[in-house]
């Protein structure tokens, strides 16, 4: 439902008051359980805009779904850093957001690859999320079946070019740059095993997958491209994509809560929407696989991700009549209205 029609439902089962029917508006929350994580993830929210954090966690306990209760601690999974905001300017001339995302198709590149035949990666403790996720969308569209390509030569190739992980945020342009020239390698020749510093022999290069893969830019505030969601729509309703994305937190929150690690994100893979006084916790990207229309998501739907945090992520998605719920664990759902504001790159698979 709209964040009105949830606030309708809501206010008076939780007796919200004014200040907290505010938050909850500013922050776009649609649903118990969206309010709930969100909640959970937001250690100063008493302090910065009066909710009662601790009264409304009790209450929602018997709200939400169960799964969002007994979730197992959560493993580390490290984010990048995000990258600077670029100066925008004028869209290119391919750039693929023509028109608002109205009435939008859905399209699904996954079916039953999604709990059969290919295996959600964990890139672990590392800032490596732009390498896996260009690996995963090479991998979809090299198949079927998928072959098993090597994230960890793209760490190496993007270090050669300057471009080493954790470095002030890895961007989706260089990676565009290292999969040209020197490419990526096969998993059996570079597998997820070999240590993070170590650069596969000149030899093996000979043999380098290498692609042009288009990539754009859309932008930071001042101005942005238009209709990004509409462009991420149509780019990755024609093949698979890599995007990166922003990742925010409560300025209190310890290290691994933040809008895409919250107790629905670890259930359910879904990216949470921010409260507007969050401040930028990294980046982070994925493979877009999918997007579900809702009519009740402000911008219009559901873009289907896979992740790279292994099936930890996601624990508990499952097929659904949800257009927000992903069809396996390890995958994930990303609101169109959150890809309008706080998408960086788009990466469509050649």
């Amino acid at each position: 439902m709209s964040t009105r029609g949830f606030l309708e439902d809501a206010a008076p089962r939780l007796g919200l008051r004014q200040e907290e029917r505010d938050w909850v508006m500013d922050a776009g929350l649609e649903d118990y359980d969206a309010l709930y994580s969100l909640l959970a993830i937001s250690p100063s929210v008493r302090k910065r805009r009066g909710v009662r954090r601790e009264d409304l966690l009790r209450t929602l306990e018997g709200l939400v779904s169960p799964e969002l209760l007994d979730l197992p601690t959560a493993p580390a999974q490290a984010l990048d850093e995000a990258p600077p905001p670029p100066a925008g300017g004028a869209a290119p001339a391919d750039w693929p957001g023509r028109a608002p995302l109205r009435d939008p198709p859905a399209f699904d590149h996954l079916g039953a690859l999604a709990r059969a035949g290919w295996p959600v990666r964990d890139q672990g403790n590392e800032p490596d999320c732009v390498p896996f996720a260009v690996a995963a969308m090479l991998e979809f569209r090299l198949g079927p079946p998928p072959p098993r390509l090597s994230p960890l030569s793209l760490v190496a190739a993007l270090r050669a070019l300057g471009r080493p992980l954790g470095a002030g945020g890895t961007k989706l342009l260089a990676a565009r740059a290292a999969l040209h020239q020197p490419g990526i390698l096969r998993h059996a020749e570079w597998p997820d095993t070999m240590p993070r510093a170590a650069d596969p022999p000149p030899a093996l290069w000979q043999g380098a997958l290498r692609a042009d893969a288009p990539a754009w830019d859309p932008g930071g505030n001042a101005p942005r491209f238009p209709f990004v969601a509409a462009a991420l729509h149509a780019a990755a309703r024609a093949a698979p994509c890599a995007i990166t994305c922003a990742v925010w937190r409560d300025p209190e929150a310890p290290p691994g809560q933040d809008t895409w690690r919250s107790p629905q994100g670890w259930a359910f893979g879904k990216v949470l929407p921010r409260d507007p006084d969050f401040v930028p916790a990294g980046g982070h990207a994925a493979c877009v696989l999918g997007f579900r229309p809702d009519a009740n998501e402000a911008a219009g739907g559901h873009f289907l991700l896979r992740n790279s945090w292994s099936t930890a992520w996601g624990m508990r998605a499952r097929p659904s009549n949800d257009p927000a719920m992903p069809p396996a664990p390890g995958y994930g759902t990303l609101a169109a209205r959150i890809v309008e504001d706080e998408l960086y790159e788009i990466m469509q698979a050649p």
